[in-house]
């Protein structure tokens, strides 16, 4: 580049708006990559409320690797289990779901949830399943509604997906603080393996949207996701309303998720959902994460930017 076609006064001006836009973009480019999707079909849990439900979830494609040092291989998985913490949300004004979901070859969609609904300040256990997702309308047809266990704010709960020994699909709700559980088939007919591809197994989905419901929270947590009993460690992904690189089987959920929650994937593996207006310490650290990579890339932006004009003005000197 000649230093007469980079000129303080204009494309010196155009750089810096340049670099100044890229390092704003960048922090945000998990938040931009996680609204794009292609034809996904979307799913939810409760067809007492009309309104789109939204969901903040986990997605495990297959080859996504696992504590043992396999991969995972849907067609081939015969267990699912999760380890939630349960939030402080004792105030919803609609259903709230900490949700599993599970899609077979055949197009069925099995879920399991602990929720709360209006009026409640304990979290039940609920268990529904769509015969075939590409049916419309679609069927919803429940297993278990507002069935014990309980579950309080801050108690460990366990809920686990799997093939019976006759190879039904069945799920199991534990309370590890009330050592209490529930269990059952989905439905007879429902032994197809699980589908290849990219599977949202666990997912935060609400009807809910404003802050009175979510801004005590606290953290629900995902301890733990569990493939054939091993620890999903790499490879998994959150997944919102859209995402242009990455394409799940289902989606939980169809409407946009709320700017009051959102959910960050914490470097010792676990899954954290908190209120996105304040945070706990625990929040601030990722909080402070994405202030702290602002920063950074704006100084880094900048200083690029300031290196360039003294390259300039060194060949300006030359000449």
């Amino acid at each position: 580049m000649h230093a007469d076609e980079v000129s303080p006064g204009g494309g010196l001006v155009k750089l810096l708006l340049i670099a100044l836009g890229v390092a704003l973009i960048l922090p945000s480019g998990g938040a931009a990559a996680s609204q794009v999707i292609s034809s996904s079909t979307r799913v939810t849990s409760q067809q007492a409320y009309p309104e789109e439900s939204w969901g903040l979830g986990v997605v495990v494609p297959d080859g996504s690797r696992l504590s043992g040092g396999s991969t995972v291989d849907w067609s081939m998985v015969t267990n699912v289990t999760t380890v939630i913490q349960i939030p402080d949300i004792t105030n919803a004004s609609a259903p709230v779901y900490a949700v599993m979901s599970l899609m077979t070859q055949n197009g069925a969609v099995l879920q399991t949830a602990f929720g709360v609904y209006p009026g409640q300040s304990s979290w039940l256990v609920y268990s529904m399943f769509i015969g075939n997702i590409n049916e419309i309308p679609q069927h919803y047809t429940w297993v278990i509604n507002s069935s014990e266990p309980e579950a309080e704010p801050g108690d460990l709960v366990t809920l686990s997906i799997y093939q019976s020994p006759m190879h039904v699909w069945s799920f199991t709700a534990s309370n590890a603080n009330s050592s209490r559980s529930v269990r059952d088939a989905f439905a007879a007919n429902i032994t197809q393996p699980l589908k290849r591809g990219d599977q949202e197994a666990f997912a935060l989905e609400s009807y809910a949207s404003d802050s009175s419901t979510f801004k005590d929270m606290g953290n629900m947590t995902l301890q733990s996701l569990l493939v054939n009993g091993d620890r999903v460690t790499t490879g998994w992904y959150l997944f919102s309303d859209w995402d242009m690189l990455h394409n799940p089987l289902f989606v939980v959920g169809g409407g946009t998720p709320p700017l009051v929650v959102d959910y960050a994937l914490l470097m010792d593996g676990r899954v954290i959902w908190y209120y996105a207006g304040s945070w706990s310490s625990g929040q601030l650290t990722v909080a402070g994460f994405l202030e702290v990579e602002m920063v950074i890339l704006t100084g880094a932006a900048l200083c690029g930017v300031l290196l360039s004009l003294k390259y300039i003005r060194r060949g300006v000197q030359r000449e």
